[in-house]
């Protein structure tokens, strides 16, 4: 094999890979001595009954580009098979086209017409694409009296909220809820938040000021007299700190049973001794 370029083909010689004006040049060059060997690009397809069309060749880049989005590659080859889906209509018309546009540029790109199924599943799509509508909205604010969310519209202290009417009753906001509840509140309204459910929250309010702690207070046994129940009957003070009357404390039984001769223990028959 001869180690200069010489020996080979005009269009197999190798081009610089600097990105001059030089290199440039010599890539057309080399594109225009390569076209000749190949297939010309084609400007139509083949469009068939089945949802299917067939591209007999390459074809041109803007036509390729279009055929991509309104179509999905079924099988390569020889000739190139583009299959026809509701998935694929819609995602021609996500891309901002309109099922006019669609209809003219089959006609225009085929040399067969347009058949029947096809453009009845344009007209399908594009019937029902748009109806639903997805957005993001940090917050929003509800009210039955329109006349209210027009006047927060009107001021121009909302500007920073960035409200938008969805419905008569509905506004949308890019503010979260925290920021949206203090705006409204600082533009003299009185809105209240909202659960996901629809319930309206209910904050506890915080308290001001200092809590008094109620401390048990001590007597002269000190803390023995608030764990020892005994302790609580002598001094009088119970274990909430709060003061009682102490009661009188029992006699024995035995100071009883001495003052009252009825209630002396009885002392054992001699009969009933054991021998």
């Amino acid at each position: 094999m001869p180690a200069d370029d010489t020996a080979t083909a005009p269009h197999g010689r190798r081009v610089p890979a600097d990105d001059t004006a030089t290199a440039r040049v010599r890539a057309a060059a080399a594109a225009r001595l390569l076209a000749p060997l190949l297939p010309q690009p084609l400007d139509h397809v083949l469009l068939q009954a089945d949802l299917t069309a067939v591209a007999p060749g390459p074809l041109e880049r803007p036509l390729a580009e279009a055929r991509a989005v309104l179509a999905d590659v079924e099988s390569k080859g020889g000739a190139t098979v583009y299959r026809f889906t509701p998935g694929s209509v819609r995602r021609a018309l996500d891309a901002g086209q309109s099922a006019s546009d669609l209809h003219a540029f089959l006609a225009a790109h085929s040399r067969t017409p347009v058949p029947q199924p096809l453009a009845y599943l344009i007209d399908d799509v594009a019937r029902r694409h748009g109806h639903l509508r997805i957005g993001a909205a940090s917050a929003y604010v509800r009210c039955d009296d329109e006349a209210l969310l027009n006047e927060i519209l009107a001021d121009k202290r909302s500007q920073g909220l960035r409200l938008r009417r969805l419905a008569p009753t509905v506004l949308a906001a890019q503010a979260d809820p925290g920021a949206l509840l203090e705006g409204l509140r600082s533009m003299g309204f009185a809105p209240a938040a909202e659960s996901p459910e629809g319930d309206v929250l209910i904050t506890r309010a915080a308290r001001h000021g200092r809590r008094r702690v109620r401390r048990p207070s001590r007597c002269r046994m000190g803390r023995r007299c608030l764990t020892t129940p005994w302790s609580r009957r002598r001094c009088g003070r119970s274990a909430r700190g709060t003061w009682r009357r102490p009661r009188p404390a029992r006699r024995s039984t035995r100071r009883r049973a001495a003052r009252c001769p009825a209630r002396r223990p009885r002392r054992p028959s001699p009969r009933c001794r054991p021998p």
